[in-house]
């Protein structure tokens, strides 16, 4: 729930008329209405500027999550828990907005419709004793003129502007602000009418509100819910009141726990594993907080007579990031992998988008050549290469298959796969 208070400093109103381009014959930015007098004018200017403090309270929202361990070791079938906890409270808050904002009335006295008008808003800012006025760098806008973009000769209108900004914060330098604006059209020449600056003042930060309500901002409630990410090769079951939590109130904390096990995950790697809170209030913005917990498996047993998993091959070669497994020097990571004009390296590590038929049997396939170069028998899929060995022969991955191709395709990558990881051949390293 957010509440806002106004505080309103001084300002003034400026008069001008000019010609476009034209220079002005006198300024006093201390009188309420300034003038500006040209020997032909385009436009009658008009503006006023009023500083501002707004003041913005309401309920803020934080939440924090930790885990405990911060890491685990699986090895194939061992399992782990992790306990959760999430933090979150609730206080009342406060911001503050400065600003100048008015309104800024264009007349045309010439005798030319405007051609994409244009104004200018510049803050200016001196300080006592400097004796010269800036530009304050960044404090500009041009106003919002949709609503009347063109003015026929004659023709009045007055757009409305609003222009936040940081006051300058000098030690020692007391900085007075005054407003300014430029008004330019296509349909007429020269660089634009230049309106007297109008000074104003801020309200300072004690300054008391016209009209402020003393009873405080009503506590909100939230829900609270959380996204479990569980990497690949692991089940994560998280206990029985994982985001059984409801809505929630004021300050407090809830805990959970998550069982881990590694069911097929590839040896020597290292996975994620991470989850986010998202705390979203009755009004405002959501908040999160988010946890990683990092899992490794076991160094791998590379024996002769069993296999590994494609994802092992994609990250044991000599590019890493997994320790070299120099059975990939059998090959060649750099080697050209048939029609493909990619390296066996880049195709094992090419992702199959939108399923495409080619890369997804060209890993399982790649991965399974180096099994059996690393020394596991061959034998219970020895056809299934030959095929696979015909088809890469024949075809590169952007040749477009028929379905009953690509489904004998799929067919030769399932089976590959399922000697890979040990379902069918000598079994997967341990």
């Amino acid at each position: 729930m957010k509440a806002a208070f106004r505080y309103i400093g001084l300002g003034l109103s400026a008069m001008v008329l000019a010609a476009c381009g034209s220079t002005p014959s006198s300024q006093n930015s201390q009188n309420s209405f300034s003038s500006l007098t040209t020997s032909s004018g385009s436009f009658e200017v008009t503006k006023t500027a009023v500083g501002y403090r707004e003041e913005t309270t309401g309920t803020d929202w934080q939440l924090t999550k930790t885990v405990t361990p911060s890491s685990l070791h699986l090895a194939r079938g061992e399992s782990g828990t992790l306990t959760y906890t999430l933090a979150y409270a609730q206080s009342q808050g406060a911001s503050e907005v400065y600003g100048v904002r008015g309104e800024i009335c264009v007349k045309n006295i010439s005798a030319t419709t405007t051609a994409d008008l244009k104004i200018k808003d510049v803050v200016q800012k001196t300080f006592d004793g400097a004796g010269s006025w800036w530009d304050y760098e960044g404090v500009s806008m041009y106003v919002d003129t949709s609503a009347k973009p063109k003015l026929a000769p004659g023709e009045r209108y007055c757009y409305a502007y609003d222009l936040p900004f940081v006051p300058v914060n000098e030690p020692g330098k007391t900085f007075r602000y005054r407003n300014t604006v430029q008004v330019t059209s296509h349909a007429h020449s020269g660089a634009g009418t230049l309106a007297a600056p109008v000074p104003f003042t801020l309200p300072s930060s004690t300054a008391r509100a016209l009209t402020v309500s003393t009873t405080p901002p009503v506590p909100e409630d939230a829900t609270l819910l959380d996204t479990l990410l569980c990497p690949e090769g692991f089940t994560c079951t998280p206990s029985a009141d994982y985001n059984g939590w409801g809505r929630i109130t004021g300050s407090g904390s809830v805990m959970y726990t998550v069982h881990v096990t590694n069911v097929n995950a590839d040896c020597n790697m290292t996975f994620n594993l991470k989850n986010t809170a998202v705390l979203t209030p009755a009004t405002g913005a959501s908040v999160d907080a988010d946890a990683t917990v990092t899992i490794t498996t076991p160094d791998c047993t590379v024996s002769s007579g069993c296999t590994l998993a494609q994802g092992y091959w994609r990250t044991h070669s000599k590019y890493g990031p997994a320790p070299f497994n120099n059975t990939w020097s059998k090959i060649g990571e750099d080697t050209t992998f048939f029609l493909s004009d990619q390296s066996y390296y880049q195709v094992i590590n090419t992702p199959s988008a939108g399923g495409n038929a080619y890369y997804i049997l060209a890993r399982q396939y790649i991965a399974a050549r180096l099994n059996i170069l690393n020394g596991a028998s061959g034998t219970e899929i020895s056809t299934e290469m030959s095929e696979a060995e015909a088809f890469f022969g024949a075809h590169t991955p952007s040749t477009s298959l028929d379905a009953s191709t690509r489904e004998k395709v799929v067919a030769l990558a399932t089976t590959l796969a399922m000697y890979n990881e040990g379902e069918i051949g000598p079994g997967h390293c341990e």
